[in-house]
């Protein structure tokens, strides 16, 4: 969870960044001093911090009044732990009227301290997220498959054409190319530098992504291994975290190797994408990658396997790939190889280039899935989703 701690000092804040430290080591932990007495929690992105501690000696009115207006005026509030030497009987019910989790006392008790934060720790995931947010994963057996062209096109459509706003994060760490089948823009940052910041807010996301769309921003991986040295599982979990609460969509393109990081990204993961081509090469790596996900205790509702570049001339046929990987085909893409090499090259959704192409419409069955079949009416006229299915 994203933890911030405002005490009068910072030296003070430190004891409670201590205590709070030995509960969990995926915990992400800030601290702050107030500034003039007050706390100005406008410093705070509030949408993406789980528990703000407030640490003080006595009761502020103001205190009082700025919780007030966060509990009235913001739809999405973290929940507040209020720490101090004591508290009257008045002060109580104040501190719970405006909204507050928890009120502990000094010294600080480190069991009371755990139970309180174990408590905001099991509502907020049995709240979940909003139910309008998925995590989707994009991935293959082995390279050259299509993940990256096709999970960069299907988050184009879910933007512009569902109206959906939407968050790609390039998680390959050698390579990524994922922006150069949408634009020809680069991001201010990569994916690994603000994953690894302590500040991670959707502020910082938006600042650092590449916008190809105003409702579709893409993280770009970063330009050499060497700049994600350092980032671990707990990061991309941070990072997710965040991204949940302001995007409609999170999509993670994803290497074939899997270490703790790629698994971390397929645990949050809501629907997992497996792209193959009718190749038994491929075959046989994605036979192994299913056999991995067997291991992990995935459900097989969360995995689905998108056979691309499917054609009828082709020697093995959806039947006889099913039986190889003993697992049914959820989507299959057609062979469109013309359209698809011409928007690579031009830098371009497919959508754009060759709106009612194979791939385009096969794009568009596939957002539909996870829209739940919703038709939207979106004003944009690159748009041509409403016309091509309202009858």
């Amino acid at each position: 969870m994203k933890i911030v701690i405002i005490s009068n000092t910072l030296d003070e804040a430190d004891i409670v960044q201590r205590v709070l430290s030995s509960f969990s080591g995926s915990d992400q932990i800030t601290s702050l001093g107030r500034i003039d007495s007050a706390l100005h929690l406008d410093r705070i992105d509030l949408a993406s911090t789980d528990v703000v501690v407030i640490d003080v000696e006595t009761v502020q009115d103001s205190d009082i009044r700025a919780l007030s207006t966060i509990a009235h005026h913001s739809a999405v509030a973290p929940a507040f732990i209020y720490l101090s030497q004591t508290t009257t009987h008045d002060q109580l019910l104040q501190l719970i009227r405006v909204g507050v989790s928890d009120v502990l006392h000094h010294p600080i008790e480190v069991n009371q301290c755990r139970e309180a934060i174990d408590r905001i720790r099991v509502k907020r995931a049995s709240l979940g997220k909003g139910a309008q947010s998925k995590v989707i994963s994009f991935l293959s057996g082995k390279g050259g498959a299509g993940a990256t062209f096709l999970a960069t096109n299907l988050g184009y459509i879910l933007s512009v054409e569902m109206g959906k706003k939407v968050l790609f994060a390039d998680l390959h760490m050698q390579g990524g190319d994922a922006s150069f089948y949408l634009t020809n823009l680069t991001g201010n940052s990569n994916i690994a530098d603000i994953a690894k910041s302590g500040e991670l807010d959707s502020m910082m996301i938006a600042s650092a992504a590449i916008p190809v769309e105003p409702n579709y921003l893409l993280l770009q991986s970063p330009d050499s291994p060497e700049k994600a040295a350092g980032l671990t599982a707990s990061h991309i979990d941070n990072l997710i975290n965040v991204a949940i609460q302001h995007y409609d969509y999170v999509i993670l393109d994803l290497p074939h190797i899997l270490d703790a990081v790629t698994i971390k990204a397929l645990d949050r993961s809501d629907v997992i994408f497996v792209v193959t081509q009718p190749i038994m090469t491929y075959l046989r790596a994605v036979s192994h990658m299913l056999h991995l996900f067997s291991r992990l205790d995935y459900e097989p509702s969360k995995v689905r396997v998108l056979l691309n570049r499917m054609d009828n001339v082709g020697v093995l046929s959806v039947a006889k790939v099913e039986d190889s990987i003993q697992k049914n085909i959820n989507v299959s893409i057609p062979n469109d190889f013309l359209n698809a090499v011409e928007a690579v090259n031009l830098g371009v959704p497919i959508v754009e280039s060759a709106p009612n192409s194979a791939i385009s419409e096969a794009l568009r069955g596939i957002a539909l899935s996870l829209t739940g079949g919703e038709v939207p009416e979106v004003e944009n006229k690159k748009s041509m989703f409403k016309r091509m299915f309202k009858k």
